[in-house]
């Protein structure tokens, strides 16, 4: 019985790790039929192995769950015919006199649409449970992380080698917008950029921990000198995996991306970098000096952001009247929003003039703001609730503990975190399932982490931190097994 039970959560773990992975492929996976193998792949992944191991809360996941549940009550209420709460979208009125029928009234002014588009959303709640169970366990948790990094290796290289030798193809299609930009396997390169991005911190928090674990608490100027001289091979795989997935970020030119990758990279140095007691003075100093690197960093390789800067600076006036029409749909219909996934047929109706004929707006570019344009300000204020409270814990995890600094799958996920959750309210990258479901993985194996670290704590006897000067390996390595690194 234990023989099948393991075989059985060996192929869920890795049927999961595999769709996790293959996310980007092909375009993102925006079409409905990569979404629903994505969401029919990860439920028998869950089947498998459905809960995480003994000790594990499982107030996340009944949260997720219940964020389900209440995403299908919108969606009923939305094409419910006749409308139970609300009123019918005007378009049926026009429809019915049309047509001369009886054609009742909904919410949605489509009544497939709001159920086609709930696919991606429960593609989204199925990765963060997955990534939740995965991350229970600190081992399967660091499995998680190299896994999706070696992905974003992939979708780096594979752009870079397309921009060079076919840049007006994408996986064998023309590609008809961004030449001259990398995209990876996605079609939008703001998206590629955060995906890209998130995979270069989490190779960067991976390469400290290499060099945390090895020297971070041992005061020895000549193992530090060994280290400089003769780097292990671990480290210097993390450090090339994170500068080769930087490299793929600034050459998609996207401004919030590389700007925002840079800022989180500096978080990931400041938080690593507090694992030995230091003056007030250079506790002060210590985020200026990390600015510094970032924006000497940024001049060094963001040649064609820093373009773009110069041309468009960092706010785009289209958006700007983009976000105050979204503004009055959000007034207009306040608390069931017009209907899941239909801000593509409401915003002509509030397209404002100053746009003019310029570009096709099929999505508001503000994952909140069109959130509560299609199911309501208070499905907003929900999300960013859930937002808020995922930033708080894996915050709390992420504070140094004794000489350890902090914990990596927790650091990890909260760069991942404000990445995508800030660039998010200046475009649509989390609305593409191939990035969101990498979001949702790592962010749900962090708090895992997080949630397991406190409750080791407060069940353990209290640990005592091995002494900053000259402390024996073995004193580390016995102070690791009871921490989590």
């Amino acid at each position: 019985m234990d023989f099948v039970i393991g075989l059985f959560r060996t192929s869920s773990r890795g049927l999961a790790l595999l769709v996790l992975c293959l996310a980007p492929l092909p375009f993102g996976s925006v079409e409905i039929f990569w979404i629903a193998t994505g969401c029919i792949l990860l439920a028998i992944s869950l089947a498998l192995d459905p809960l995480p191991r003994p000790g594990v809360s499982l107030g996340p996941v009944f949260a997720a769950l219940a964020a389900a549940a209440g995403l299908g009550l919108l969606v009923w209420l939305q094409t419910r015919s006749p409308p139970l709460v609300g009123q019918a979208d005007p378009v049926w009125e026009l429809a019915r006199n049309a047509l001369g029928s009886s054609l009742e009234g909904r919410v949605s002014p489509s009544v497939s649409g709001p159920w086609l588009a709930i696919g991606a959303s429960l593609l989204f709640i199925l990765a963060f449970i997955r990534g939740y169970g995965l991350g229970a366990e600190r081992r399967q948790a660091r499995l998680l992380l190299i896994a999706l990094g070696s992905a974003g290796i992939a979708v780096a290289l594979y752009g870079m080698a397309s921009l060079a030798l076919w840049p007006d193809r994408l996986l064998g299609r023309d590609k008809t917008a961004y030449l001259g930009s990398l995209t990876g396997t996605f079609v939008n390169r703001n998206t590629a950029a955060t995906f890209l991005g998130s995979c270069s911190l989490i190779w960067l928090t991976l390469g400290l921990t290499v060099f945390r674990d090895g020297f971070g608490h041992v005061a020895d100027r000549g193992a530090l000198g060994k280290l400089l001289l003769s780097p292990p091979r671990p480290l210097l795989i993390c450090l090339g995996a994170s500068a080769i997935c930087l490299a793929g970020t600034a050459l998609t030119g996207s401004r919030a991306g590389l700007l925002l990758t840079v800022l989180m990279g500096c978080l990931v140095l400041m938080l690593h970098g507090a694992t030995r007691p230091i003056s007030r003075r250079a506790r002060l100093a210590a985020p200026v000096f990390a600015l510094a690197g970032g924006a000497l960093l940024f001049e060094m390789i963001g040649g064609q952001v820093g373009q773009r800067l110069a041309r468009g600076g960092l706010t785009d006036e289209a958006r700007l009247e983009v976000y105050r029409a979204g503004s009055e749909l959000i007034a207009a219909r306040p608390w069931l929003g017009w209907g899941l996934g239909s801000f593509e047929l409401v915003f002509p109706e509030a397209r404002p003039a100053a746009l003019g004929s310029f570009g096709i707006w099929d999505r508001a570019h503000n994952t909140l703001l069109e959130i509560a344009i299609e199911l309501g300000a208070p499905a907003a204020l929900a999300v960013l609730a859930l937002w808020l409270a995922a930033l708080f814990i894996l915050a709390r995890a992420c504070r140094p503990i004794g000489s350890l600094g902090a914990p990596t799958v927790p650091l990890a996920a909260l760069a991942v975190l404000l990445l995508g959750g800030l660039h998010a309210l200046v475009d649509f990258s989390l609305q593409i399932p191939g990035y969101a479901v990498l979001y949702a993985a790592v962010i749900g194996a962090g708090i895992a982490q997080a949630l397991s670290m406190r409750a080791r704590l407060a069940g353990g006897p209290p640990v005592q931190p091995p002494t900053l000067q000259r402390a024996p390996a073995r004193a580390i390595a016995a102070t690791a097994e009871h921490l989590p690194s």
